[in-house]
């Protein structure tokens, strides 16, 4: 006996439409992510194309939530780290009476480092999708690596705003050499896991050269913190893959060999930098540095004295980009309210990251990924203490990925709506 099974034409097309909805979904995700690194080709000073492609995904989410009802969640560790950051800066308005109190950088801070990466883990497809988002955010670095050789060659590839700093550093398409390192420094980590993990030959070759390309950018921007960020993560992949690595002695020579091999290639490549720009120069003090260092010093002496003069919500958010530790940063700008904010924020993210590695649930690949991750924020972390970057959007890639993978594999995470 045969069963028929009739689909209503109205049903039929609904699915059609959220089929197309969710294939809109990934490719605006896909391209959104592969232009964080690229500052120099931002709409206007405050909307960057990754943004507007980010956002046209979520809305394509929220149009395929209409036809499709889904549950919204909001991390409880989110919420409560916004709301004493903004607590901070209300009781500073109230009782300091400054005439800017910032609160435009607060916004764009609370944007990039909650909601975001909120909105990213509502609209991400699923957890396979991540390692290719991973793949998609370290092509996109090395894009920026590759304009800024171009352009340091005298090619002109069309973009008026890529350039250097005053000194000559490369900038690539981050429009800073700063920022321009710093995600740099953040892709690092996740070619490495890669490398020393690969799923075929091809994914190993792609990973070493991204890795190269990677640190030449990094050591042709100049930026210190960029390349302690870069060193800090390598060293927590090396330290979370140890028992795979052992368990592969080949991979672990392999990984070695690489690493040597890249070395030689980065103090090859280091000749064609100029004498004293680059970040090892730098790092190890130069002219150009002695500046840069004069300038920390001194703002560290400020930043004390803000938080020596209110010592419990800061001055305001006014100076959010002024200084050179975030820690420092944040105790003037929210004092403690501030930093336990904050702190709060980065601390949950981790959190998360340490509560999915326990789950039994995830295969040995989606532990390679979370080690990316984790590495990752190590980076930035490593970074923030001596350039934060805690505006920038991209830099929250990690976190972003993060929610995406707990959202799928239903870790607590807080409130649920």
């Amino acid at each position: 006996m045969t069963a028929l099974i009739l689909v209503r034409p109205d049903l039929s097309q609904r699915l059609r439409r959220i089929s197309l909805l969710r294939s809109l979904q990934l490719g605006l995700l896909s391209l959104g992510v592969f232009l964080m690194p690229c500052k120099a080709c931002e709409l206007s000073s405050s909307v960057s194309y990754s943004d507007l492609a980010l956002l046209m995904a979520a809305a394509m989410w929220f149009l395929e939530g209409a036809l499709r009802p889904r549950s919204i969640f909001m991390p409880g560790f989110l919420v409560l780290g916004a709301c004493l950051l903004l607590s901070s800066n209300s009781l500073a308005s109230v009782f300091l009476h400054q005439p800017d109190m910032g609160w435009g950088r607060l916004i764009k801070l609370l944007i990039a480092s909650v909601l975001l990466p909120a909105i990213f883990a509502w609209v991400s497809p699923g957890p396979l999708w991540v390692r290719r988002f991973l793949w998609v955010f370290i092509a996109g670095c090395c894009l920026s690596v590759i304009a800024g050789i171009a352009h340091a060659r005298g090619i002109n590839i069309g973009i008026s705003r890529l350039a250097t700093d005053d000194w000559g550093r490369m900038a690539g398409l981050g429009e800073h050499p700063i920022i321009f390192a710093i995600f740099c420094a953040l892709a690092v980590p996740m070619c490495w896991v890669f490398a020393f993990q690969p799923r075929n030959p091809l994914e190993l070759g792609a990973a070493l050269l991204a890795v190269a390309l990677l640190f030449y950018g990094i050591n042709a921007s100049g930026s210190r913190a960029g390349l302690g960020g870069a060193l800090l993560g390598t060293l927590c992949v090396l330290w979370l893959s140890r028992k795979a690595l052992m368990h592969k002695v080949q991979s672990l020579r392999l990984a070695l060999l690489a690493m040597l091999v890249l070395g030689a290639g980065a103090a090859g490549l280091t000749a064609n930098i100029d004498t004293g720009k680059s970040a090892i120069d730098r790092f190890f003090g130069t002219e150009y540095s002695v500046v840069a260092d004069t300038e920390r010093r001194h703002q560290q002496q400020r930043a004390l004295a803000q938080f020596e003069f209110s010592p419990l919500f800061g001055t305001s958010y006014f100076w959010l980009t002024e200084g050179h530790n975030v820690i420092l940063q944040f105790l003037a700008c929210g004092g403690v309210l501030g930093l336990l904010g904050y702190g709060l924020i980065l601390g949950g993210y981790g959190w998360t990251v340490f509560s999915l590695r326990q789950s039994c649930r995830l295969n040995a690949e989606q532990h390679q990924i979370l080690t990316a991750l984790l590495a990752s924020m190590v980076a930035l972390l490593g970074v923030d203490m001596f350039q934060p970057v805690v505006q920038e959007r991209g830099a929250y890639i990690a976190p972003a990925l993060i929610l995406a993978m707990a959202r799928w594999h239903g870790e607590p995470m807080g409130d649920r709506r």
